[in-house]
């Protein structure tokens, strides 16, 4: 097998690990309104800040997510919109 394409499937599956997680998930649905304050994550998912912190950082090591810092406060968004376009495909097969 090619290194490139070996590589690329390696990324494909650490991606899909990070998304395994219905919570994660959820996470990543609620950032389509944009740029989301981690406190404001916690309380849309029913969960602690400790928790949310604890999903954000599985998204941000497999680069799904971005951090923004403004004083204490973390704020959260999707690192592409292409994601969004993910979500709606796998939908799609769901749905059919």
């Amino acid at each position: 097998m090619e290194p490139d394409r070996e590589r690329m499937y390696r990324l494909h599956a650490e991606v899909c690990k990070a998304l395994a997680n219905p919570q994660r998930l959820a996470i990543i649905d609620l950032l389509r309104a944009g740029e989301v304050p981690v406190g404001e994550l916690a309380d849309s998912l029913g969960r602690s800040i400790s928790n949310t912190s604890q999903h954000l950082a599985v998204l941000k090591g497999a680069g799904l997510v971005k951090c923004r810092k403004e004083g204490t406060t973390c704020y959260y968004s999707a690192s592409t919109p292409k994601i969004f376009k993910a979500f709606e495909c796998m939908a799609e097969i769901l749905y059919e």
